[in-house]
């Protein structure tokens, strides 16, 4: 079934190269509305079980309803190094009414972490609320599951993801993320802290 997303594919294909073995299991965390996932199922086969992590209120329900009937295990969780309850921000728009139809650029710049002057194109209110979060670690401990392939895309909290996950990482074949070289998120960590591990 096809989904009409606002948002462009990141064209993960390109990882297909580095797979020479059956994929089984994909995290898709910070999945929006599951816009990867058409091309994750395409690249890997439905045998592939897509864990998609989307702790936003507004994405999560159409990432349930368009995904979870195709197989798809939807969380409404955010991932870090801790466990239990988190602030997540959410960025409105002051000059819209309906939040609804602000733009893209709002939606997608929810994060874990506030927005640094690096980041605002146009003003913004950012709004903190309560969402569940976890680490990687005890997910996979819970669920007694290995992904193959983990994709991040967080707006900012991708170290943290990592540090949630030192024991698996261990046997993962595949990290595909987004990274930040100058500080779009107060207090994010660049490249050379994620590939560190420090």
């Amino acid at each position: 079934m096809k989904h009409e997303s606002p948002i462009v594919s990141s064209n993960i294909s390109r990882i297909s190269k580095y797979i020479n073995k059956e994929v089984n299991c994909v995290f898709e965390i910070g999945a929006y509305d599951g816009v990867d996932i058409p091309e994750i199922k395409n690249l890997f086969g439905e045998k592939c079980t897509v864990h998609a992590f989307e702790p936003s209120p507004e994405c999560f329900p159409k990432l349930k309803e368009w995904y979870e009937p195709e197989g798809v295990i939807c969380n409404q969780l955010a991932l870090s190094n801790i466990t239990g309850i988190t602030k997540f921000v959410v960025c409105l728009d002051p000059f819209v009414h309906d939040q609804q139809e602000r733009s893209l650029w709002h939606k997608t710049a929810q994060s874990l972490r506030h927005n640094s002057p690096n980041h605002m194109v146009r003003s913004l209110v950012e709004q903190e609320i309560d969402v569940k979060v976890d680490t990687i670690d005890n997910y996979c401990k819970n669920k007694d599951i290995k992904p193959n392939i983990i994709l991040i895309d967080t707006q900012g909290s991708e170290w943290e993801i990592f540090d949630g996950a030192r024991t698996i990482l261990n046997d993962v074949d595949i990290i595909f993320t987004e990274w930040s070289s100058k500080e779009l998120y107060y207090g994010q960590k660049m490249l050379s802290d994620i590939v560190t591990g420090k």
